[in-house]
């Protein structure tokens, strides 16, 4: 399943069934191989996507984004050794990749980047970049995920950004590269968390489960919301925004339980698809109905009517329904 189930793999299947094998039309299959994979998780919560994340919150931080962190800008410079000749400015960006106790990357989570470093002008010929000044996950370590690494990603000139290097621990703060990178991997372009689900967060160490409320209880209990101390509840202020209240007094670390998006998809033989395998035909027939689409052929609305059918039906097998709370409390 391994070896058939990488976007490689897909691109070239799709792109042969359809006779679309030229350059432009592997790139087109591809954008439709990611819009359906999109589409097909929008609004679901696959129960293989489920994902227990974690977030440091200090003090008189109320209202808290689920989303990983975001890592800080890093800090480059040129070295000598190595072989970047690129005669241009180079940009380095960072992410955090999070993993649940598997350990595997299929089923990892990957946050949004960084900003850009600063750009450096390479010049000369045989050269590598040192980074520095590279951000570390906040939280304790002993709360899962406890396995956190972070992907350096490397763009030269009006180049996109792509996968340079990872380092595979979430200590390591400074760094090098040595080549321009071959990989055609780009760091994600917005979050890959979709909701959180049904279970309340949990302060860890303090034995405490926050109770959901709304927010307009919240606020008329303390319109305000002047009171501080240990948090012992929260509100949904959107899919991926809650409000904590009372507001924390000191430093904690918040665990829950999130959906993720699916990663993109590349031209990649080794990045495995995080799209559960028993959705394969639902996305076939999605990609089938698009080239349909763009081609303007007849019998487009079948294939769209059969894309549905298959979608219904994965999910009837492979997934469920809800993820968010359906009742909530009232105010003591």
């Amino acid at each position: 399943m391994a070896s058939t189930w990488t976007g490689s793999a897909l691109q070239t299947r799709l792109s042969q069934k359809y006779g679309m094998t030229d350059s432009n039309s592997l790139a087109r299959v591809l954008e439709w191989i990611n819009d359906i994979q999109f589409d097909i998780q929008a609004g679901h919560s696959w129960p293989n996507l489920k994902f227990k994340m974690k977030k440091q919150v200090v003090s008189g931080n109320q209202e808290i984004d689920i989303s990983p962190q975001i890592p800080s800008a890093p800090t480059i410079a040129l070295l000598a050794g190595g072989s970047i000749t690129a005669d241009n400015t180079v940009y380095v960006k960072v992410t955090f990749v999070l993993f649940d106790e598997t350990g595997r990357e299929v089923n990892s989570l990957e946050s949004e980047p960084s900003e850009a470093s600063n750009g450096v002008m390479v010049t000369g010929p045989d050269l590598s970049l040192t980074i520095t000044n590279i951000d570390t996950y906040d939280g304790s370590t002993s709360v899962k995920p406890a396995t956190i690494h972070r992907r350096i990603y490397l763009k030269v000139g009006s180049a996109a950004y792509f996968l340079a290097k990872t380092l595979a621990d979430n200590t390591t703060t400074t760094t090098s590269v040595t080549t321009v990178p071959s990989s055609v991997v780009e760091p994600p372009e917005y979050s890959l968390v979709s909701l959180m689900s049904s279970e309340d967060p949990i302060i860890e160490g303090s034995g405490v489960s926050l109770a959901q409320e709304k927010l307009d209880d919240l606020l008329k209990y303390d319109p305000n919301f002047s009171s501080s101390g240990l948090p012992a509840y929260y509100a949904r202020v959107s899919p991926t925004k809650i409000m904590l209240y009372p507001k924390p007094s000191a430093t904690y670390t918040i665990s829950y339980w999130v959906y993720r998006i699916p990663s993109r998809i590349f031209a990649d033989a080794d990045r495995p698809i995080q799209l559960h395998p028993g959705l394969k035909e639902a996305l076939d027939a999605g990609v089938t109905w698009k080239g349909y689409e763009y081609k303007d052929q007849d019998g487009q609305e079948s294939k769209k009517a059969n894309y549905e059918l298959k979608k219904a039906e994965a999910k009837g097998i492979v997934g469920r329904t809800g993820g968010q709370a359906k009742t909530v409390k009232a105010v003591c």
